[in-house]
């Protein structure tokens, strides 16, 4: 990703005075908030983060990692 330095905000300022990181998000579209001199998070304007769309074998691929992940010792045991 790269970062405009005009969308970078301290948290600190962020904290004392979140409309100020929303008004950078809405003219930049990003609002990149720094913590210890690096990027922490991201504050987007909804209306200009372009959404991912997955084709259908993606999200097939996408659920099947999940499960395998989430029930490996079961999958291991029944390797066996």
């Amino acid at each position: 990703m790269k970062i405009d330095i005009k969308q970078i905000i301290s948290l600190e300022d962020t904290v004392k005075d979140f409309a100020k990181a929303a008004k950078i998000a809405d003219g930049y579209g990003q609002a990149v908030i720094f913590d210890d001199d690096s990027p922490k998070y991201v504050v987007g304007a909804i209306d200009k983060i372009p959404l991912v769309e997955l084709t259908d074998d993606e999200i097939i691929g996408v659920c099947a990692q999940r499960i395998f992940e989430r029930y490996l010792p079961a999958f291991e045991e029944l390797a066996k």
